[in-house]
């Protein structure tokens, strides 16, 4: 996916950002803004897509009422469908020996004259893009302690969350605490958001995979892609079975079985929060319970208002 965006032409005429954001948080911002116009650009279905195409009261109820009041409750501004969502695997070279980091030599594919050859495979599969609503996280942020500018809708918010954000030194090399804050905040979602949707869509949870976009406020959810087949669970998910989805995400218990060793000890294991290493690419680093519930929580705060 990163090497899709890399490869993608420089827009003429791009959104202007707050002019007083850090250059990596920016730069990061615009990035992740890129991989989601890329992600959606041959295919988007969002509810009021479904709102017009529904067919009976109760369908169009659901997608008029129930869905939009969700939403609203879990502090998400909106999900979409993707049903071609693009996944580019590559390969550029390979190891041999232990996997210990320097214990083995990278050997890489290059040609005599320099030039380094990455062999690649580009399927598409179906995806669900979840934005977190900037309001809330503008209003959580706030109560954790980080003075932010004032903010009276969304885009305010989304560019006085974005000011306090220093970016990224490394791929996900965190210092400054409002990043680490959103950061988490956006992975912990996703990971909650995987479990329950791997029930609800009748796909492993392994097979699950996320592309998390902090400075975007959202995260993808796709399936594993099967070559030209798309299984299409994720679409059956998000048109009859998002509200249940997200209700239990919201309401259900957020303990975990082995607290209290699991709360003293960061708050994120592979009973709670943890997924398989193919399917969080930060191998389960910045997770944390309590950014969604138990007090401080991002679901406490939407509950309140």
């Amino acid at each position: 996916m990163a090497a899709m965006v890399a490869a993608m032409p420089a827009q003429a005429r791009q959104p202007a950002l707050a002019a007083n954001l850090a250059p990596l948080a920016k730069e990061r911002a615009q990035r992740e803004a890129r991989q989601i116009a890329l992600a959606n650009f041959e295919s988007r279905i969002t509810v009021s897509d479904m709102i017009e195409a529904a067919v009976g009261d109760q369908t169009k109820q659901l997608y008029e009422r129930t869905y939009p009041a969700i939403l609203r409750r879990a502090g998400i501004e909106r999900v979409e469908l993707v049903d071609r969502f693009p996944v580019l695997t590559g390969q550029f070279g390979y190891t041999r020996g232990e996997a210990t980091p320097g214990k083995s030599r990278l050997r890489t594919y290059r040609e005599t004259n320099g030039d380094y050859t990455v062999y690649g495979e580009l399927v598409q599969t179906e995806a669900l893009f979840v934005r977190l609503d900037p309001l809330y996280i503008h209003k959580w942020m706030v109560q954790r302690g980080r003075q932010l500018t004032t903010a009276t809708n969304s885009k305010e918010a989304a560019i006085a969350v974005l000011e306090d954000l220093a970016g990224p030194s490394g791929e996900y090399t965190i210092t400054n605490e409002s990043d680490r804050l959103l950061v988490t905040l956006v992975h912990s979602f996703a990971h909650a958001f995987i479990k329950r949707a791997a029930v609800f869509s009748g796909i492993e949870r392994s097979a699950l995979s996320e592309l998390v976009l902090p400075y975007c406020f959202g995260f993808f959810v796709y399936s594993a892609a099967k070559g030209d087949f798309i299984l299409g669970g994720l679409q059956a998910l998000f048109e009859s079975d998002l509200h249940t989805l997200l209700d239990g995400l919201v309401e259900d218990e957020q303990r975990c079985a082995l607290d209290p060793g699991c709360s003293d000890n960061g708050g994120a294991c592979a009973v709670c929060l943890h997924l398989g290493e193919p399917s969080c690419r930060m191998f389960n680093t910045m997770l944390e319970r309590s950014v969604l519930a138990g007090g401080t929580g991002y679901f406490d705060l939407t509950a309140a208002t």
